[in-house]
């Protein structure tokens, strides 16, 4: 979708809102009602409303560079540029594979709680791992620990990812590098060497890994001749593979009703501001710049700090668009947890994926998913950094949420101009990867 284009809409965004709702115009009308009560605010309809939506501090799902999905659970999607022909071929794979009918070869990703990964370094991580699948024509499936489990909400409309135990009593490669152990050496097999040749000959490859590594790869000149033959590229593999192996189910659509009225609307330029003034004096630098006169501006805002979301509503009435009363859990690290803790974080990593600009925390993972799935080009991502690892020195540190707090007073303003965004290379290669 070109930048601040207005356009009918396309067949993903009458998808989305059909899932949620039998009849399109009907969907729209309620929704917007429904924010004209709740609010006293203009909200808009899928069909009419003109909107500029900056969504900063997370990301943003574009769909690209792939196939039709092909059917429910969840709703479908609608590549718009260049598809490759490995979805229908590696799907087909899959099936023969699972069923018995080819012969049996498996990547497995496996997350365990002991290895503390939260959501976005898994997923980031298990498309990682799919890519591998695909490049050695095994099939993928995701050995998943959590209190609940991550079919539930995001599944695929090609394949049956979910673990079968087909490794157990099989030959099997133990691919070990979580928790920061081997790190160089994983990195290497992707960066400089063939991961094709990884497990030749054994019935089962099973992988711990929380690091991506997809972008790097595309820079391996013994994989880049195979990736392209897939029809794959650089700047939207993650989005294509992400959009192949996860689709959100209507239960999440449900929960996040209010959110998607406006995220959906084909009128909109969507971003997301964070936490701190620094987050939302960018956003505004982005509006001032693209916005057409008169157009409607949304910012869709997205938080771990809990109270701070009806506070930030409250700051800026006309402009963020926030799920207030989320509720806000690490799947791991949280002391508390629950199953609409983790309904939400799925819901609002996913959601990111559906707007046009970022304003991210640098150093987070959840943030940079959702811009790489929207992977439109490298103009609409912009990172905010600030330095924690400092305060953690002087034992002032804690929880990263806490260091947020202190070190926003110390945060240098951003250029959010347009020609000021981040590489998307800048984004995919530090610490967390994709």
């Amino acid at each position: 979708m070109p930048l601040l284009s207005v356009h009918p809409l396309s067949p993903r965004e009458k998808s989305y809102a059909q899932v949620m709702s039998p009849s399109l115009p009907s969907f729209s009308r309620s929704l917007s009602h429904q924010r004209q009560h709740r609010r006293g605010q203009f909200w808009l309809t899928l069909s009419r409303s003109r909107v500029l939506f900056l969504l900063l501090c997370a990301t943003a799902m574009y769909i690209h560079a792939c196939v039709p999905m092909i059917q429910n659970p969840g709703p479908a999607v609608r590549r718009s540029a260049a598809r490759g022909h490995w979805v229908e071929d590696y799907a087909l794979l899959h099936h023969k594979i699972t069923t018995g009918k080819a012969k049996q070869r498996y990547a497995f990703m496996r997350s365990k709680n002991a290895f503390e990964n939260g959501l976005a370094d898994r997923i980031s991580s298990s498309l990682s791992i799919l890519l591998y699948a695909i490049l050695t024509d095994r099939a993928f499936q995701y050995d998943w620990e959590g209190d609940w489990p991550l079919w539930d909400f995001l599944r695929s409309d090609h394949i049956d990812w979910q673990y079968n135990g087909a490794d157990l009593g099989n030959d099997t490669l133990l691919m070990d590098y979580v928790m920061d152990k081997g790190i160089p050496e994983y990195h290497s097999f992707f960066w400089e060497q063939d991961p094709t040749k990884i497990g030749e000959g054994k019935h089962s490859v099973v992988w711990h890994s929380d690091h991506g590594i997809i972008w790097k790869a595309f820079e391996n000149p013994l994989l880049r001749p195979k990736l392209d033959a897939l029809g794959m590229h650089q700047e939207t593999a993650f989005a294509c593979l992400f959009d192949f192996l996860y689709r959100p189910t209507p239960d999440i659509l449900q929960l996040l009703e209010d959110e998607l009225s406006p995220l959906l609307d084909p009128n909109v330029l969507k971003k997301n501001p964070g936490l701190f003034r620094h987050y939302f004096e960018c956003a505004k630098q982005i509006e001032d710049e693209l916005a057409f006169p008169g157009q409607k501006v949304v910012w869709f805002t997205l938080t771990d700090m809990t109270e701070l979301r009806p506070r930030l509503e409250a700051m800026y009435p006309s402009r963020v668009l926030v799920a207030s009363d989320a509720t806000i859990e690490h799947m791991v690290k949280s002391t508390e947890k629950s199953l609409m803790g983790f309904k939400y974080a799925v819901g609002e990593l996913w959601a990111f994926s559906l707007t046009d600009y970022h304003v991210i925390t640098r150093k987070s993972g959840f943030g940079k998913v959702g811009a790489m799935v929207r992977a439109n080009g490298d103009q609409h991502v912009f990172s905010i950094e600030y330095p924690i690892q400092l305060f953690n020195l002087f034992g002032l540190g804690g929880p990263a949420i806490d260091n947020r707090k202190v070190v926003s007073l110390w945060q240098l303003p951003k250029n959010c101009r347009s020609s000021y965004a981040d590489k998307l290379s800048k984004i995919c290669t530090d610490f967390t990867g994709i």
